[in-house]
C-alpha cells in the first residue's frame, strides 16, 4: 500500500478480517461438534474447542480491530523515534555478529547447556512475575 505520503507501508502481522465460519466451514463432520462460538457476558464472543473456552485465537470473530491506514496516522504524529530504532538497530547487528563468531568457539554441548540454563531462568522468571 502506498500512502499519500509516499511511503510504502505493508501489513505483515498476518490480520485477516474474515467472517466467523472462516474457522469452521471446512471441518470435516466429526468435528463440527467440538467447535463452537460462545456469547460471553461481557459481549465478547469466544472460541469453544470441545466445551472448553479457547484463547489461543483472542478474536475468533475477527472484528476489525482497527481501521485500514490506522498504522500511517500513527506514525505520521510522531509515535515512532527513529533514534531508539536506529539503537535497537545496532544492537541487533553487534549482538548477532558477537553471537554467532562466539558460537563457532563453543563445542555443541556447552551451547545446549547455555540455551537450557536461559530457557529455565526465563521460565522462572515468568513463573514468579506477576
Amino acid at each position: 500500500m502506498t500512502t499519500s505520503s509516499g511511503i510504502s507501508i505493508f501489513d505483515a502481522d498476518n490480520h485477516f478480517y474474515e467472517p466467523p465460519e472462516a474457522l469452521t466451514r471446512h471441518l470435516p463432520d466429526q468435528y463440527r461438534s467440538q467447535l463452537q462460538y460462545v456469547k460471553l457476558e461481557n459481549g465478547r464472543t469466544k472460541l469453544a474447542v470441545g466445551g472448553k473456552i479457547s484463547e489461543y485465537i483472542p478474536n475468533p470473530t475477527f472484528d476489525v480491530v482497527a481501521r485500514p491506514g490506522a498504522q500511517e496516522e500513527y506514525y505520521r504524529k510522531g509515535n515512532a523515534d527513529i533514534r531508539v530504532a536506529a539503537l535497537l538497530g545496532l544492537g541487533f547487528l553487534i549482538g548477532g555478529y558477537f553471537g554467532a563468531v562466539g558460537a563457532q568457539h563453543i563445542s555443541e554441548l556447552w551451547l545446549r547447556r547455555i540455551f537450557a540454563i536461559t530457557l529455565i531462568a526465563v521460565g522462572g522468571r515468568m513463573w514468579f512475575s506477576r
